[in-house]
């Protein structure tokens, strides 16, 4: 499968609101946003907790339109994501530990599960949040499997790239 991204070249990558803002754009070509109930709904800079704003944010988080008798909420997260330029001296570890963070603190409102992303530049690594406990992912059998250490995917890489968009669908297709 080709890389749509292949051409984008190391400039593009090197800064963290290019790269947040194509992994907002692709999000939103796996998970169907709108504005009715059970839609999905990406947002920027999210909050934990639904009513803070001045805690720590998470990049952008997936989380389905829920109507109630008082309007529209959201669900509990689907997938958090949290992303850096190329040129941050961040590592995946730290990003693990700012979504481990992020996740922990939403877990307190109401306990869930669900999918997180990290990325540093074009490359990307997968993890999921289950039972108040992050983890690596990898992609084995045609499905992701939990690993020790992170497993890195250039999307800028046509093979790569196939793995990224088959892990997405996966996510899309069976929520946690």
């Amino acid at each position: 499968m080709s890389s749509p991204y292949a051409n984008y070249g190391p400039a593009f990558f090197s800064v963290e609101y290019r790269v947040n803002g194509l992994w907002n754009n692709l999000l939103g070509q796996f998970y169907k946003t709108g504005a009715a109930d059970k839609d999905f709904i990406i947002s920027p800079e999210a909050y934990p907790k639904p009513d803070d704003t001045k805690a720590l944010k998470a990049d952008i988080l997936v989380s389905l339109l829920t109507s109630g008798t008082s309007g529209f909420s959201i669900s509990t997260p689907k997938l958090v994501y949290e992303g850096k330029g190329a040129a941050s001296r961040n590592s995946f570890e730290d990003i693990m530990d700012q979504l481990e963070k992020w996740l922990a603190q939403a877990a307190r409102v109401s306990p869930f599960n669900c999918w997180a992303i990290g990325t540093i530049g074009s490359k990307v690594v997968f993890m999921f949040w289950q039972d108040d406990t992050i983890q690596w992912l990898d992609w084995v059998n045609n499905r992701p499997g939990p690993v020790s250490s992170p497993k890195a995917y250039d999307i800028t890489i046509d093979a790569d790239w196939g793995v990224v968009s088959a892990m997405l669908a996966y996510f899309v297709g069976h929520p946690l």
